[in-house]
């Protein structure tokens, strides 16, 4: 993402989190968690 600089976020199911993106200016700082299980 670094180097795109520019993304688009779909598939954001959660109207709070819709709420928070679509009030974020350049600049903000933002925080990401992956939740991703890996089969052994």
């Amino acid at each position: 993402m670094l180097a795109v600089r520019v993304t688009t976020w779909d598939g954001v199911k959660n109207y709070q989190a819709q709420g928070n993106l679509k009030a974020a200016s350049v600049g903000d700082f933002a925080f990401f968690i992956t939740q991703v299980q890996r089969k052994l």
